[in-house]
């Protein structure tokens, strides 16, 4: 999701574009917006070929959709929307107006093809501009992110696609006119994503809720189970005992039927003995037989009742078991069924609570920067308490030098004056000798004379002195400035130096038998202040870790001191690198991709400015800034310099590192 709310800020960004020309918003569909997305993972494809497979040159452009269309990429930003538009709209605009004036654009390293065309659907229905012959009124945009597999950096790539519901000429866009749907601007658009999100979490809700239910079921299902397993159970051992009865009645039976044919047979051979002529038994004889007929008849009948019962608890239990069986099957299938629904409900709730873990983490993430933002905007109101103190006792000097030369102007009115009144009183005494021919008031002129010898030597002297003032205060200044630039390089050359040296001299660690530190304990960072300075004659910004260089920087006059920056490391950070523009403009980047091209476009390398921390807890982000009017450069961990700097008009190029907390 939040990749999609990105791909809406490339539309935001177009369409503060076109305001600033007087041009109606664009407004978002969800077609352009697929469009967007599937045209910017393909041009992914291909740009990470181009990047990754010297020769490879196949257009990004996928022509499958025919709309207008603007595509770009780039490696290792962490606000890559603003290097987009950098070139789209920054450089493209002026290579139109270069164009259209007839000044021609000459390319560049950075602009080596002159191009127009993203500029020109950015401000499609702009008076003067020419346009593919539809007014655009739609777009749509997509990112896609691809991990280098060269360098391991992060490249992003855009697709934003544009079309139109009238055509003002022919050869339109295959696509135009645009389809009926729905439209919506950037606010709600990103409503809608809002709206998703709130879905989203509602099914999470409802998704644990399911589960909970389905976990439920599933425990009674299972006990159902065991229930009916434990019935089952019995029905069989209750059919084994019956089974065991009915064959014991069975052989009862047996037995019973064996003794009355062995009754009948005695009966009947007592009938024919008496059919013979034998002897009559006794009374006592027939009933003993009587009897014995009676007990075998018993018998018969108890055997045939318990034979009648067995069958009858058999197909009982027969049942039962048939019962048993098919609710243990039941109970089975709905074990199964809820197993199935509690783990479906689970794997929901588990994708679900994933997307929450990373709302909240990145809400954490929101709140960490808001706390870092308002300790910066302390440590930026302090350090202007401090630019403050210097810029008074900057004033409280210039006020003292105004005074004297004040003073010295007094001096030099009142030797000119007293020159005057010696003139006009020396013209008064010739006048006077002359009249009188008197011998002491010619011995008075001569006195007159060497006083006014006097006056003028001593007039002589204060010119004289205000020139050599002037002339040693030029010197100094001058003898400043060079000392200070010479003394600036032979301090990077020996630190230079001393860095080798100190490499060279330094032995590997070698292992010792006493026991190290307790790994459980993490060292404390060793923190390095980085200074900022601003030269006032050119506006531009310079960072450094040299406490002498700032120094020396300052003693020229011409830089002023803007206190400490933010924190670096001591040791163990990231490296981050000065170059020097033979044109007046200083760079500092701690990306190997930017060095190489830096160095490449006839910058000078100057070393290592300071050290910055590894991305981690306690740090802060670093802010970079650029002026696309003058090419200054602004870093700053202070939001409300930050955003200041924005509204007057400079680019946020992202985070290039961090500072400590």
């Amino acid at each position: 999701m939040e990749n999609f709310r990105e791909s809406v800020q490339i539309v935001v960004e177009t369409n503060k574009k076109r305001a600033l020309n007087g041009l109606d918003p664009l407004k978002i569909t969800d077609r352009l917006m697929a469009m967007g997305q599937a045209n910017a993972n393909y041009a992914s494809y291909i740009y990470s070929r181009q990047f990754q497979e010297p020769g490879f040159n196949e257009s990004p452009h996928s022509k499958q959709f025919e709309v207008g269309e603007n595509v770009a990429a780039n490696v290792g930003y962490s606000n890559p929307i603003a290097i987009a538009y950098r070139g789209w709209y920054d450089q493209e605009e002026q290579n139109y107006k270069d164009i259209q004036s007839g000044k021609g654009c000459v390319p560049t390293s950075e602009n080596s093809r002159c191009q127009t065309g993203h500029y020109t659907n950015i401000v499609n229905g702009l008076a003067g501009v020419a346009d593919t012959g539809v007014k655009y009124v739609v777009t749509g945009a997509g990112i896609s992110h691809v991990k280098m597999t060269i360098n391991g950096m992060l490249g992003t790539t855009f697709a934003q696609e544009f079309n139109a519901k009238e055509c003002f000429e022919a050869g339109c866009l295959p696509m135009y006119p645009a389809p009926d749907d729905p439209e919506y601007t950037p606010e709600e658009y990103l409503t809608r994503i809002d709206q998703y999100e709130e879905q989203l979490k509602n099914d999470v809700s409802k998704a644990q809720s399911d589960k909970t239910a389905a976990d439920s079921a599933y425990t009674t299902a299972q006990q159902e189970a065991t229930a009916a397993a434990t019935a089952l159970a019995e029905a069989q051992s209750a059919l084994t005992e019956k089974t065991a009865a009915y064959q014991t009645a069975v052989s009862n039976q047996a037995a019973a039927e064996q003794s009355l044919e062995t009754a009948q047979k005695a009966l009947d051979d007592a009938k024919k003995d008496l059919g013979a002529g034998a002897q009559i038994p006794t009374k006592e004889q027939v009933d003993q037989l009587k009897a014995a007929a009676d007990a075998a008849k018993s018998k018969q009948d108890a055997a045939d009742k318990a034979l009648a019962d067995t069958k009858g608890s058999i197909a009982g239990l027969e049942t039962a078991a048939q019962t048993a069986k098919t609710a243990a099957d039941t109970a089975a299938a709905a074990e199964q069924t809820a197993k199935k629904a509690s783990d479906e409900a689970d794997t929901a709730a588990k994708n679900a609570q994933s997307k929450a873990d990373d709302l909240a983490a990145k809400r954490a993430a929101a709140d960490n920067a808001q706390a870092a933002a308002n300790k910066a905007a302390s440590a930026a109101a302090a350090a202007k308490t401090k630019a403050d103190d210097a810029a008074a006792d900057y004033q409280n000097v210039a006020d003292e030098l105004a005074a004297a030369r004040k003073e010295l102007t007094s001096l030099q009115s009142d030797t000119n004056a007293k020159k005057t009144a010696a003139d006009t009183a020396e013209q008064e005494y010739n006048d006077l000798i002359d009249a009188t021919g008197n011998a002491d008031l010619k011995n008075l002129k001569n006195a007159l004379n060497k006083a006014k010898e006097s006056a003028e030597e001593a007039a002589g002297v204060v010119d004289t002195a205000q020139s050599s003032l002037d002339k040693i205060v030029e010197q100094k200044k001058a003898a400043a400035v060079e000392q200070a630039e010479k003394d600036l390089q032979a301090a990077v050359k020996v630190r230079d130096d001393a860095k080798k040296l100190v490499d060279e001299l330094t032995p590997a660690p070698t292992p010792t038998p006493t026991p190290g530190p307790d790994p459980t304990v993490k060292p404390e960072t060793e923190a390095r202040d980085v200074y900022r300075v601003y030269n006032t004659a050119s506006g531009e910004h310079l960072l450094t870790a040299s406490a002498y260089e700032r120094d020396t920087l300052v003693a020229s006059g011409v830089w002023k001191s803007e206190g400490v920056a933010f924190k670096g490391v001591a040791k163990d950070g990231v490296e981050v690198k000065r170059y020097y523009n033979p044109g007046g403009k200083h760079m500092l980047t701690a990306s190997k991709t930017e060095q190489d091209m830096l160095v490449r476009s006839g910058w000078q390398y100057e070393g290592v400015a300071f050290l910055a921390p590894e991305d981690a807890e306690g740090t802060n982000d670093v802010y970079r800034l650029y002026n696309p009017g003058n090419g200054d450069h602004l870093f700053t961990t202070n939001s409300a310099e930050r955003d200041a700097a924005s509204s007057a008009g400079w680019n946020l190029e992202g985070t290039p590192f961090d500072a400590l907390k």
